[in-house]
C-alpha cells in the first residue's frame, strides 16, 4: 500500500526470482518522461488510459513471445 506502480516495479525487477516477469504500466499519466522513469525502473511496456483491450492483448502477447 505504500508503493506507487513504479515503486512496485522496482521492487520486481530488482529481485532475482522475479526480475524476469515482463511488467506493463498502465498509467493515467502519457507525457514522456512519465513513460522514460518507468522503464528506468524496469518497466517493459507503457499503456495510457484510456485503452483499448486489444491494445493490450497485443502489448502483453509481444512481451510474453520477445523475452529479453
Amino acid at each position: 500500500p505504500k508503493l506507487d506502480g513504479v515503486g512496485a516495479c522496482s521492487v520486481i525487477k530488482s529481485d532475482p526470482i522475479t526480475g524476469e516477469i515482463p511488467v506493463v504500466m498502465l498509467s493515467a499519466r502519457g507525457h514522456e518522461l512519465d513513460q522514460e522513469y518507468a522503464k528506468d525502473m524496469g518497466a517493459d511496456g507503457y499503456i495510457t488510459k484510456p485503452f483499448g483491450s486489444l491494445g493490450l492483448l497485443e502489448t502483453v502477447n509481444h512481451l510474453l513471445a520477445n523475452p529479453k
